[in-house]
């Protein structure tokens, strides 16, 4: 619905006087000489445009706000470095100016197996801590099975106090620790690589893993392993980024989606 647009002036000689202002949405009033100009938008029964920005919690709600609000210039931003996705749904078209005051924001959330192993990834554990993260983490070790692995992780706790003898890499693709204790000998194998199957994100499908295991061993008998994902993290994230990306797409009927972002801040 258009209106009628004027800007009201107050001077010394008149009290109010209304003056056509094409260019105007909404009627504005300028005070003490024209010093102050305030809008009236908020008298009116409705604003000029929709101005909102809203935070998104999953991908079903992002889309469905989307698709929701859309029209044909709606557009999608993936900003990969911040790992985030926001939506103009009252972007310019190609020649039609738009204020770009409506949009929506999606940020999916790091699981929480995800964010223990990363925590882990490079980082330098002694045997006790690798059992113990072990233990805590078994559903996710798809090969070796977990009985596997929660086994080579009780045999290294009870061994733990015990002096390591020796260690050998085997052709099978594990490592056999020799403990020793009274001229007692204990043999414990363990596997250079695992793969695991984890989310990357919440709420989203499952990835497999493949993790080397480096361990490291000192003139004293310590032992010290190290946990390093085989797939650079940066890569791990962006491929499962992009993943959502498509899925949006498809949800949102081929929106327009670009790598990017808009240059100012959530406004």
């Amino acid at each position: 619905m258009e209106r009628d647009a004027h800007i009201w002036l107050k001077d010394h000689t008149e009290p109010f006087r209304k003056v056509a202002a094409e260019d105007s949405a909404s009627e504005l009033i300028a005070a003490a000489a024209g010093v102050n100009i305030h809008s009236l938008e908020r008298y009116q029964p409705a604003p000029n445009r929709i101005k909102q920005k809203v935070d998104l919690f999953s991908v079903q709600s992002f889309c469905n706000y989307i698709n929701r609000f859309k029209d044909e210039d709606s557009t999608i931003y993936l900003n990969i470095v911040a790992g985030m996705f926001g939506a103009r749904l009252d972007h310019h078209g190609k020649n039609d100016p738009a204020w770009g005051d409506h949009v929506a924001f999606f940020q999916p959330k790091q699981s929480i197996e995800w964010c223990a192993w990363n925590r882990v990834n490079g980082a330098t554990l002694n045997q006790l801590e690798l059992a113990e993260f072990i233990e805590e983490n078994l559903d996710a070790f798809i090969e070796p099975e977990a009985n596997v692995m929660l086994k080579a992780a009780l045999e290294f706790e009870a061994n733990e106090k015990l002096a390591l003898g020796s260690s050998m890499n085997l052709d099978d693709g594990t490592s056999r620790f020799t403990f020793i204790k009274d001229n007692a000998k204990k043999d414990v194998t363990f596997p250079h690589r695992v793969r695991i199957s984890i989310p990357i994100f919440e709420n989203e499908g499952v990835r497999e893993l493949e993790l080397r295991i480096r361990y490291k061993t000192t003139g004293e008998g310590a032992l010290s392993f190290r946990i390093i994902f085989v797939e650079r993290v940066a890569m791990i994230l962006r491929d499962e980024l992009l993943g959502i990306a498509a899925d949006i797409r498809t949800r949102c009927d081929d929106l327009f989606q670009y790598e990017g972002k808009w240059m100012e801040d959530r406004r």
